[in-house]
Parts: C-alpha cells; structure tokens; sequence
C-alpha cells in the first residue's frame, strides 16, 4: 500500500533479507507479530520525528529482540 501512495519501494533488499533470518529463528507467529509491532513502531517515530521516510530495519531489529525476550519468558504464548 505504501508502495502505490508514494510511488516508490516500502521495503529494501536489507529488510527482506532481515525478515527471512528472523524467519529462521522466530516462529511464524513471532515473526508476523515481529512485523506488527515494528510496523506501529516506525509509525509513531515517524510522526513524533515529522519525517516522511526513514530506514525500516532498525524498527525491525528492536521489534524482533522485544518479540525473543517475552517469547521465552512466555509472556507471548504463539508458537
């Protein structure tokens, strides 16, 4: 959706590339939970910093270690 409203590419090759090893490591629910969470995440910090375009990654690599610390402490029960 992103991609058609601005006219130009939502997601680099680095963030492809960054999912599909968190694929290996999470489980398909963390790993789609993972995506939610850095998705809202990017969202507020790019409305607080009034940006219109920043690197997804980071947003990624925060939301995955958050989703791996309260998936084994099983405060996140998908599996």
């Amino acid at each position: 959706m992103v991609s058609r409203l601005k006219g130009q590419p939502a997601l680099g090759g680095g963030d492809i590339l960054l999912l599909s090893a968190l694929g290996a490591w999470l489980s398909p629910g963390h790993l789609a939970l993972t995506v939610v969470f850095a998705s809202l995440a990017q969202a507020i910090l790019m409305v607080v910093q009034k940006k219109s375009c920043m690197a997804f990654g980071p947003a990624i690599a925060v939301a995955a270690a958050a989703v791996a610390i309260l998936g084994w402490h099983g405060l996140l029960p998908l599996s």
